[in-house]
């Protein structure tokens, strides 16, 4: 996987210019020629690009495309280098089934779980917290994430899974996938020690295969 450019949103451009062409001079580079469409030429960027794209890895500054003022969740972008517009059509599409069609699915598994318990209008109670979480993680990333997971609470989780088990037990390795992942991304970001995340990677691990004799 390689890289093309990183763009970081400026609420005062001039003054951040100024900034990066002192930092980056210490390591030998100057400022480059912006791209030739409209959008880009207010852009400033440092490193190597040539015509439609970055010979290495570029760093750009600009205001955020929506207007708004540059913040840490608004204005920076990471961008892939892809060998085709095909290629960058697979990454998109990728994106958009695990964002938006995933995200369907799980709502929906969600809601079927509270009719399990007797809740009549799942919608009204998943409401309120499907929004909130998803103005969290768009704009704070790992850090929005909670719950007992994120605390390396295995206890709960191994409850969790039982009742599953015992109510809608097709659910249950997509619980454990999901809780896995963000077992992952509670570490990695550092919001769950490793020490502390034994008991609940063991209680998420996958179930031993007994092997029958031949």
């Amino acid at each position: 996987m390689t890289l093309s450019h990183i763009c970081l949103g400026t609420n005062d451009p001039p003054r951040t210019e100024r900034f990066y062409d002192a930092l980056l001079a210490t390591l030998g580079h100057s400022r480059c020629a912006g791209a030739e469409d409209t959008q880009s030429q207010a852009w400033r960027g440092w490193i190597v690009y040539r015509g439609a794209r970055s010979e290495e890895l570029t760093l750009w500054l600009c205001r955020p495309f929506d207007g708004q003022a540059a913040t840490a969740g608004n204005g920076t972008m990471v961008a892939f280098r892809a060998r085709s517009w095909s290629e960058v059509e697979r990454f998109h599409a990728a994106a958009l089934a695990h964002g938006g069609n995933h995200l369907v699915t799980l709502v929906n598994e969600a809601m079927d779980r509270l009719r399990d318990a007797g809740v009549v209008h799942p919608e009204r109670v998943l409401g309120p917290l499907l929004r909130a979480s998803l103005e969290n993680v768009l704009a704070h990333g790992d850090v929005a994430l909670t719950g007992p997971v994120a605390r390396g609470d295995a206890g709960t989780i191994a409850r969790h899974v039982a009742a599953l088990r015992a109510v809608a037990p097709d659910s249950v390795p997509a619980y454990l996938a999901l809780a896995r992942r963000t077992a992952d991304r509670a570490i990695a970001s550092g919001r769950l020690r490793p020490r502390d995340a034994e008991p609940l990677l063991g209680v998420l691990a996958p179930p031993a295969v007994e092997e029958v004799p031949a």
